[in-house]
């Protein structure tokens, strides 16, 4: 990412995290696009302070992001904990994960998301995938804990 960029996504995440600072109990679902800035920009921790805001959150950006991070801090025992709730309510979000190829299913609306199904599989991959992806360790992990939970 660029010093530009990286800008640019310092501005936008000081507006999500300024939005949930009016709105706590966040019904516009800004934690997630706060969730994922935070990620570009390498803030781990912050991730993980948002999502103790919305511990009962069934969202994967805020399930699967606090497993993440936590595994990317280096807090294992935690990360795996996290992780296993995470595939507990939104097992097809890991699938897709460790899919290679990847399609839209027909089921997909822009404007409507199904929380479990295949469309926010689809979805969460298109945005974080990338977090998972260029950590080969972070795949394997989520590959095996995905088996061991089948």
């Amino acid at each position: 990412m660029s010093k530009r960029e990286e800008g640019l996504v310092e501005e936008a995440l000081a507006l999500f995290l300024e939005l949930l600072s009016l709105n706590p109990n966040d019904n516009q679902g800004i934690r997630a696009l706060a969730l994922e800035a935070l990620f570009q920009v390498g803030r781990f921790q912050e991730t993980l302070d948002i999502t103790k805001q919305y511990p009962d959150d069934a969202m994967s950006e805020t399930m699967y992001g606090q497993a993440l991070a936590l595994f990317k801090l280096k807090r294992r025992r935690e990360a795996t904990t996290a992780l296993k709730k995470a595939l507990k309510y939104s097992p097809l979000v890991a699938k897709e994960l460790l899919k290679t190829k990847h399609r839209l299913p027909k089921i997909a609306s822009p404007d409507v998301v199904t929380l479990g199904g295949t469309d926010e599989a689809y979805y969460y991959r298109e945005h974080w995938g990338r977090f998972w992806e260029e950590d080969s360790e972070a795949l394997e992990w989520l590959r095996k804990i995905a088996r061991g939970s089948s």
